[in-house]
């Protein structure tokens, strides 16, 4: 999975594909782009991803806090407060909007196609700093990611197929591995699970983890509007 970076750069070709957005820390109001041609207000919300939402236009997304800036050319604009840039392969793109302290935003963006992360799985992204262990069901299947890593695992393979899998974490420790979290999810066809592993702020050494859920999926298929 690449993380791909906001550019400045002109996109040559005008491009279609659904989009979700989460935004890190609260929810997202009066942020404004073009979509198909017209004015639109972003929906990001902090407890969840958005509803997927269809998107036509260039390949390099640029939002302002003044929708009225959306009726100027582009060279008589002023600078965005933040920049999206959309490969031109993707079918469904994640936009993770991270604030910076100049109420501008940093813009993350992951594929978020069914084929890239599958209904029946979960996709984990390391940005601990250090390297994590995960272990999966009754008889551990485990699963080493290291730091900057992100990895997608299927439940398709765990005994408890579509039920109540148990979850286990650690942390690479000096000498051992530390057990650090320890539950019970849900894997079905239905449903796929984003987890993001962070430094905890106030404990050294150690991690946290953030954990959002989609339900209500279709397997396999991927929404096609056009």
């Amino acid at each position: 999975m690449t993380i791909l970076a906001a550019s400045a750069q002109e996109a040559p070709t005008s491009i279609r594909l659904q989009l979700t957005t989460l935004a890190w820390e609260k929810p997202i109001k009066g942020l404004y782009f073009q979509n198909a041609g017209k004015a639109e207000e972003l929906k990001a919300y902090s407890g969840g991803f958005s509803m997927p939402f269809s998107y036509e236009g260039d390949a390099i997304i640029r939002f302002y806090s003044d929708i009225e800036i959306l009726a100027l050319p582009l060279e008589e604009r002023p600078p965005p407060i933040g920049i999206a840039q959309l490969g031109p392969s993707l079918k469904h793109a994640l936009l993770i909007f991270l604030p910076h302290g100049d109420a501008s935003y940093q813009i993350l963006t992951h594929d978020f196609s069914q084929q890239t992360f599958p209904t029946n799985s979960c996709r984990i992204f390391n940005f601990s700093g250090m390297r994590v262990v995960f272990a999966f069901g009754d008889k551990p299947i485990t699963q080493a990611i290291d730091p900057n890593e992100i990895t997608v695992i299927a439940q398709n393979d765990l005994a408890d197929h579509n039920q109540m899998v148990k979850v286990q974490l650690a942390q690479e420790g000096q000498e051992t591995l530390r057990l650090v979290y320890r539950s019970t999810w849900r894997f079905d066809d239905q449903a796929r699970t984003s987890v993001f592993i962070l430094p905890a702020p106030n404990e050294h050494g150690s991690v946290k983890m953030r954990k959002f859920v989609q339900r209500g999926l279709r397997p396999r298929e991927e929404m096609n509007p056009y």
